[in-house]
C-alpha cells in the first residue's frame, strides 16, 4: 500500500512514461491481489525503477524552478540597486527567496509548478513597492525644494532627487486579433501593432514589463 501512495503525488508526470504507467499498474494490481506474498520481489523491483524516475523528474522540475526564481531575485535585486532602495531590499526579496527554498524542499512536481507560478505576482509586487518608494521621495523632493526667492543668491533645489521611470505592462498575446498567423502579412501586422504600443510607452517617459497577464 505505502509503495503506490509514495508515487500518488506526481502520478500523472510517470504516467506519462507507458513504461513507468505499467509499472504503476502492475504495482496496484499486486495491491489488490489477496495473497500477494509471491509477488514480493517484482514490487521490491518496480518500486525501485519507478524511484529512479520520480527523483529524475523531480530533480529537472526544482532546476526549472529554481533558476526562475533566481532569474526574478535577480531582476528585483537589480532595481533595488538601481533605485537605491537598499532600506527596503528584505521586504521586496524575502518572499521570492521563501518560493526558492519551497522549491528546494519540494517533492511534488504540481507543487513545485505551483510555486513557480506565485513568483510573477511576488515579483510584480516588489517592483511595486521599489516603486511607492521612489514616488514617497519624489513627493519628500519636491515639498524640501519649494524654493523661496532670496535676495542676491540663486534658488536652487536643496535637495537632489533620481528620477525613476514608471512601468507599463504590455502582454503580447492580448495585442494580437488572432492566435493563429499564417502568412507574412499577418506577422507585419501583429508586429506593427505591438511596435505601435511599445513606442507609445516609451514616448510617453515610461518603460515597458513584459508580462503574460
Amino acid at each position: 500500500k505505502i509503495a503506490v501512495t509514495n508515487f500518488k503525488l506526481n502520478e500523472s508526470y510517470l504516467r506519462h512514461n507507458p513504461e513507468l504507467a505499467a509499472k504503476l499498474d502492475d504495482l496496484i494490481f499486486i495491491k489488490e491481489m489477496e495473497s500477494p506474498y509471491g509477488r514480493l520481489k517484482d514490487v521490491h523491483d518496480q518500486v525501485n525503477a519507478l524511484q529512479i524516475e520520480n527523483e529524475k523528474l523531480v530533480e529537472v522540475s526544482q532546476s526549472s524552478g529554481l533558476s526562475k526564481a533566481d532569474e526574478a531575485i535577480f531582476r528585483v535585486t537589480d532595481e533595488i540597486e538601481k533605485a537605491e532602495a537598499k532600506e527596503i531590499s528584505n521586504k521586496c526579496l524575502y518572499p521570492l527567496q521563501q518560493i526558492k527554498k519551497a522549491i528546494q524542499e519540494q517533492q511534488s512536481i504540481p507543487h513545485i509548478e505551483s510555486e513557480v507560478n506565485r513568483l510573477s505576482g511576488l515579483e510584480d509586487k516588489a517592483l511595486d513597492l521599489i516603486d511607492e518608494l521612489m514616488e514617497e521621495r519624489k513627493r519628500e523632493h519636491e515639498k524640501k525644494n519649494k524654493t523661496v526667492p532670496k535676495i542676491g543668491g540663486d534658488n536652487k533645489p536643496a535637495v537632489t532627487y533620481k528620477a525613476r521611470k514608471t512601468r507599463e505592462k504590455v502582454n503580447p498575446i492580448i495585442l494580437a486579433d488572432k492566435t493563429l498567423l499564417d502568412t507574412q502579412e499577418d506577422i507585419e501586422q501583429y508586429l506593427g501593432v505591438l511596435r505601435s504600443s511599445m513606442e507609445k510607452i516609451i514616448n510617453d517617459g515610461k518603460r515597458i514589463q513584459i508580462t503574460d497577464k
